[in-house]
């Protein structure tokens, strides 16, 4: 094992003790259910909120200033309110937080097209297919590590 290795496990382990603040936004429960299992196994410390309704997570966002997540989780493909649309609407306020949670995209489906119109908003840290996995989470916070 090299040194930078070493490191990233080492704040990997750091990062996982963290009592991190993160919102699902999907409008299946299931994936909600198991979305938030995975969270807890990977990222015991996380407080984590789930919600089906896109609107109600905007409302949230911006109502209650003071509970901003670290990362929120938006699934794409949406009856309601499409993952593009909450883009959209959470990016013509996000400068009114006082702080910016991390934007990470859900998908059913990527194609390429999604992932390059995705990684167009500042807000987006990327997207990934769902169902993610262990591996992913860990990918995910090693990334932002970096």
């Amino acid at each position: 094992m090299n040194k930078s290795t070493e490191i990233n496990k080492k704040n990997l382990n750091a990062l996982k003790k963290t009592a991190l603040k993160v919102l699902l936004v999907d409008d299946d429960d299931i994936t909600n259910v198991y979305n938030t299992q995975l969270l807890q196994r990977v990222l015991p410390n996380a407080e984590i909120a789930t919600t089906e309704d896109p609107e109600e997570a905007l409302h949230a966002l911006f109502k209650k200033a003071d509970n901003i997540p670290d990362w929120v989780f938006v699934d794409l493909h949406m009856p309601s309110m499409s993952g593009w649309e909450f883009l959209m609407q959470f990016s013509a306020y996000a400068s009114e937080l006082y702080k910016t949670p991390k934007l990470f995209i859900l998908s059913g489906s990527i194609d390429e097209a999604d992932r390059q119109r995705a990684l167009l908003w500042d807000v987006v840290v990327d997207i990934y297919a769902k169902p993610f996995s262990e591996e992913t989470i860990e990918e995910i916070i090693l990334e932002q590590l970096d």
